[in-house]
């Protein structure tokens, strides 16, 4: 087991107790997505099968956290999330017709509060949420965080949540002249060489443009490509 196995094992430790939302993807992976809620019932489907991997229950390992599926409309939020990873792996085999983007990444929310549309869930408990994300040496050890959850986070005036949260600062806005933005956040001096990379962007789901997910990705790309080696030293260490 690796020293991240374990990370993740603490952080669904801490989200079982907390009655949080889990999230799922590959824990290995470099890239985690935020959005903002699950719905009841796939956080029901979500812990149980979570369960199951951790403890090798019914056939399924730490492998089996991350699934395959068919794939869905274009509005469908993971479909936003396939172009993203296949613009970062450009030399990954993609399975056609299919959703495998989790191999890459995982995907967790940041409202506690289950809902299926957004505009109906409250939003009174996302202060605990990004409590434990910036307690969680699970979460900090992604180099690359995507915060799709809009005004669910804010990082304006003397409210600077994401910096605060994920040890970043804001750096320079992504697709300055586009009517859909994202803004990008990075660690350390703008002297040094970022370890860790923030994008905030909103909501991907619905009417979203392929402009901005390439952009999205391919920064994610550059980045990645730019930090391969301190990267998988972090990787490894678990840290």
């Amino acid at each position: 087991m690796t020293d991240k196995h374990q990370l993740f094992k603490e952080f669904v430790q801490e989200c079982n107790k907390n009655n949080f939302y889990i999230g799922q993807g590959n824990p290995d992976s470099k890239i985690l997505f935020i959005g903002c809620e699950s719905s009841k019932e796939r956080k029901k489907i979500n812990d149980e099968h979570t369960f199951e991997c951790l403890n090798e229950l019914n056939g399924k390992n730490f492998d089996d956290l991350w699934d395959i599926r068919p794939k869905e409309g274009e509005g469908c939020t993971w479909s936003k999330y396939q172009k993203i990873i296949d613009t970062v792996y450009t030399n990954r085999k993609h399975i056609a017709g299919k959703l495998d983007f989790e191999e890459m990444a995982f995907c967790t929310e940041l409202n506690n509060v289950c809902a299926r549309h957004s505009a109906d869930a409250p939003k009174d408990t996302i202060e605990s949420k990004l409590k434990l994300f910036k307690e969680s040496k699970f979460i900090q050890s992604f180099p690359v965080v995507v915060l799709a959850c809009g005004s669910y986070i804010v990082n304006q005036g003397n409210n600077r949540q994401i910096d605060d949260t994920f040890g970043v600062t804001f750096r320079k806005t992504g697709l300055p002249d586009a009517d859909q933005k994202y803004w990008i956040h990075y660690d350390g001096q703008v002297s040094e060489s970022p370890r860790k990379l923030v994008i905030h962007t909103r909501q991907l789901s619905g009417p979203i443009t392929n402009e901005l997910l390439y952009s999205i990705g391919n920064s994610i790309k550059n980045f990645l490509g730019s930090n391969c080696e301190f990267i998988s030293v972090l990787l490894k260490s678990g840290h």
